[in-house]
């Protein structure tokens, strides 16, 4: 299933991946047919209205900023019911519908340590946690983080520094 089939259930206000899950099953794991199914049959499936509306009439600006950003091979959406999701977070009860990634979805499913902390961090503070990502990354592990500048930007620049992998978590879309 391509992302512009998926695209408008992951903009959709109200979907999580349960009810996501739910939704797929009644309308025969096709995502495309959620999308083309009836006002009646959405709101009778349980949805709010407003979710309703946004599948039925998706923002056409958002879509086509998705899509654009998806051009590149290395851009990938990774919807909830992509094998590559992370499935410790598709349980934890606050999973996204999808995640848009931007390199090697693969680096998602590796063993990681969070590493995040203050953005006006002492200069100690930014070597410890360099110094820290580094050792962790020779050992095997991913660091991840939010990518916000102090620790968390000198979290990946160890890691990478020790040609370990990182990945950084963002709030938002690909906007």
């Amino acid at each position: 299933m391509s992302a512009e089939d998926w695209l408008p259930l992951v903009l959709a206000p109200g979907l999580n991946p349960t009810r996501l899950s739910a939704l797929l099953q009644k309308f025969n794991h096709e995502p495309g047919a959620i999308c083309r199914a009836s006002r009646r049959a959405l709101t009778q499936a349980g949805l709010h209205p407003a979710t309703v509306e946004a599948l039925q009439h998706p923002a056409q600006d958002t879509l086509q900023r998705a899509l654009l950003w998806l051009e590149p091979d290395e851009h990938h959406l990774v919807h909830c019911q992509d094998p590559r999701f992370p499935s410790t977070l598709r349980t934890s009860g606050h999973a996204p519908t999808a995640l848009f990634v931007a390199g090697d979805p693969d680096a998602l499913a590796l063993p990681q340590l969070a590493i995040v902390g203050s953005r006006n961090a002492t200069a100690g503070g930014l070597a410890t946690a360099h110094d820290f990502a580094a050792y962790l990354a020779g050992c095997g592990l991913t660091i991840t983080s939010g990518l916000a500048a102090g620790i968390d930007a000198a979290a990946h620049s160890g890691a990478l520094d020790a040609g370990g992998l990182t990945v950084a978590v963002l709030g938002t879309g690909p906007d």
